[in-house]
């Protein structure tokens, strides 16, 4: 089967939706199918993006370039190195949006099948017109519902509003199967739009995220200690995300250690905070490649997802799965509908806490630095549910069957 991956990010940039499709393109390459992607120059990595755009190929247009992962020809449409503010972002979709389906008449791509991934949440209106110049079947994956996302923080309303769900509803009536990463987003979009999503859950590559036993060089390299009570957090850093949490217990105790790695348009303003509150066992990282994620995870007691209060039924934080894999706890804070909440607590994975009950959340993280045999029970529980029903291999297996 010849298959065309669509995605605003791939490698080398770097986000988890970059990931999820890198990582699909190599599930089913392994399976024998011909896989090309079309995608966009690296940019959300601004500090890397410039370095890891020029060692791309030139293609045969100026405003495109190439590389090969995995075995897999990758087109990516030429953007600013920069994610930038609304307008540059709005200028980066319409790149995106304006020279996909020239890729295909140059380079001569051929697939029977499309998929592709938000964001933007328009990207279904392109894979309609390149399934249709294909001939293809059509697959649009939900990673979130962004716009459900600003409505309830109340940042679109009204005219817009009315006219994005237009473009929505026709995006999802339109293609031939909708699938969602989580069944309360599949719930929500079928009593908008009565549309009714396939469900299938991200995933996560068991060769790059297993259980390690860390060294002293590891441990050393972050200036901490086996006997530490080290708390972590990986991940994007902005709206989405609410780390309160961690600098309240920071200051709470002064004896844990607290690694936050990643980057985002709120980095700065909790970096300030730390400083100005003179949080000394707060150790920002900045970026890190998914290789220093493990590692990091690795020396950890306890791994943190942590979503702002207005982030509801809109998205699952896929880097659960990563947390999960290498057989460590998870100490989760959302708000209580919630449903990667519910999962966590369903499945016997770690804690949850609300976001805005600090007093709850110093209470639970204090139990886990004290019950750390515990801890690690739950971390087996959570290895385990990955090898049954998260790992690359039959996740990959259901989109195949999907496709069939």
């Amino acid at each position: 089967m010849k298959v065309l991956l669509y995605s605003l990010i791939f490698p080398p940039d770097t986000c988890s939706n970059s990931f999820v499709f890198a990582d699909l393109t190599k599930g089913l390459i392994k399976e024998g199918d011909e896989v090309a992607v079309i995608t966009t120059t690296p940019h959300y990595d601004e500090e890397h993006a410039l370095c890891k755009k020029e060692m791309l190929q030139r293609g045969q247009r100026v405003w495109y370039r190439k590389s090969i992962y995995k075995g897999a020809n990758v087109f990516h449409i030429d953007v600013s190195t920069s994610k930038g503010g609304f307008f540059q972002r709005l200028r980066t979709f319409y790149r995106f949006h304006h020279f996909a389906k020239q890729i295909l008449k140059i380079e001569k791509i051929n697939a029977n099948l499309v998929i592709a991934q938000t964001p933007p949440m328009t990207i279904g209106i392109d894979l309609l017109s390149l399934s249709r110049r294909l001939k293809a079947k059509s697959v649009l994956v939900l990673q979130d519902l962004w716009l459900d996302a600003m409505v309830d923080a109340g940042r679109i309303k009204g005219v817009l509003k009315f006219l994005l769900r237009l473009i929505e509803k026709y995006e999802y009536r339109k293609v031939s199967v909708v699938t969602t990463i989580d069944q309360s987003m599949a719930d929500r979009v079928y009593d908008i739009c009565a549309v009714l999503p396939q469900v299938i859950p991200n995933f996560v590559d068991t060769e790059l995220y297993f259980p390690q036993e860390a060294d002293a060089s590891v441990y050393a390299k972050y200036g901490l200690s086996p006997d530490d009570f080290i708390i972590s957090y990986v991940g994007n850093i902005g709206e989405a995300q609410d780390l309160t949490p961690l600098m309240s217990y920071a200051a709470h105790n002064d004896r844990s250690k607290i690694i936050i790695a990643g980057n985002g348009v709120k980095e700065k303003e909790y970096r300030e905070y730390v400083r100005n509150n003179n949080l000394k066992n707060v150790i920002f990282t900045g970026y890190v490649s998914r290789e220093d994620a493990a590692e990091i995870n690795s020396i950890s007691v306890v791994c943190t997802v942590l979503l702002a209060e207005h982030v509801l039924a809109t998205s699952f934080p896929s880097k659960l799965y990563s947390i999960m894999a290498m057989k460590k706890p998870v100490f989760i804070c959302c708000m209580p509908d919630n449903s990667a909440g519910k999962f966590v607590e369903e499945n016997m994975i770690g804690w949850h806490s609300a976001p805005t009950d600090i007093e709850q959340i110093n209470a639970t993280l204090d139990y886990i630095s004290l019950n750390r045999d515990e801890a690690k029970k739950k971390g087996e529980k959570a290895l385990q549910l990955i090898k049954r029903d998260y790992n690359l291999e039959s996740i990959v297996n259901r989109y195949r069957a999907l496709i069939k």
